[in-house]
């Protein structure tokens, strides 16, 4: 009796485990110490465009792109010699009928197997979805990055009360005499021309309305005297506790220099006319 229900749970384990493999929302798949398939699921024949007929027996290497080949050979050597447990490698795979996947593989031992390893679990997700999304963020700090760094204004993001400079760009360092990353570490505040009101707090919340503009006059490194117009904006960064400020400024000293010229004309030509 003992070893009919034995037998009766392992089949009932075999039956779940068969329910599991064959209906993943993951592509998986069995490989061998000689680095054939031994089983694949649906959902694997489905990513990789091949029929689960057609893979059986197959090299795995096979579906691999070459350029990925040597890698996981490698990473699977050491998962055979107990050196790691396991190893993910993302890869971009393209389909027989031409449509191209970003597949994420994770392979381990087989449970259970550790000691006397029989063959090895491959699980495939798809994660092209997730890739396109990284892309575009990536592609977005990518324009958000150059325009830090070509824009004419100068742009500075400062730290907490001390309005510390943790990040210039090369117009804010040409505007205050400085060299490339001379500013940063530096408070804006030690910048501040004598007798300027202070400047305002930040504000209690991330920016979301319109920007703050302010007009201060600035000491320059090289000891020049400067007004500049600025814009500012509160941000917060996620795991970062100190609350940031992004500061666009432009140097008006010229343009109202010019206006106060324009004025004394204009009062000059006023008198002569009387």
């Amino acid at each position: 009796l003992a070893e009919v229900e034995r037998g009766r749970a392992t089949l009932e384990a075999e039956g779940r485990f068969r329910a599991s493999f064959e209906h993943s929302a993951f592509g998986m798949g069995h490989v061998g110490l000689d680095g054939r398939f031994l089983r694949v699921n649906q959902r694997l024949a489905e990513m990789l465009g091949i029929a689960p007929e057609e893979m059986i027996g197959r090299p795995a290497i096979e579906v691999i792109p070459e350029g990925c080949r040597a890698e996981l050979l490698n990473l699977r050597d050491k998962v055979l010699k107990g050196e790691i447990e396991s190893f993910t490698q993302q890869r971009r795979h393209v389909r027989p009928d031409g449509t191209a996947l970003h597949l994420e593989l994770t392979m381990s031992i087989a449970p259970g197997n550790k000691e006397e390893p029989t063959y090895l679990v491959g699980v495939t997700k798809d994660v092209t979805a997730r890739w396109a999304a990284e892309t575009r963020l990536q592609q977005s700090e990518d324009r958000l990055r150059k325009m830090f760094e070509v824009s004419p204004l100068g742009i500075v993001v400062l730290a907490g009360d001390s309005r510390r400079i943790v990040q210039a760009n090369p117009a804010a360092c040409k505007m205050l005499d400085y060299e490339d990353d001379g500013l940063i570490g530096r408070s804006l505040l030690d910048m501040l021309a004598s007798g300027e009101p202070p400047l305002p707090p930040l504000p209690a919340q991330p920016t979301t309305e319109e920007l703050e503009v302010l007009e201060r006059r600035l000491i320059t490194r090289s000891g020049r005297e400067i007004v500049v117009r600025a814009a500012r904006a509160r941000f917060d960064t996620p795991g970062e506790p100190i609350p940031l400020m992004l500061v666009m400024a432009e140097d008006i000293t010229e343009k109202l220099a010019t206006e106060e010229r324009l004025r004394r004309a204009q009062r000059h030509r006023a008198f002569l006319r009387r």
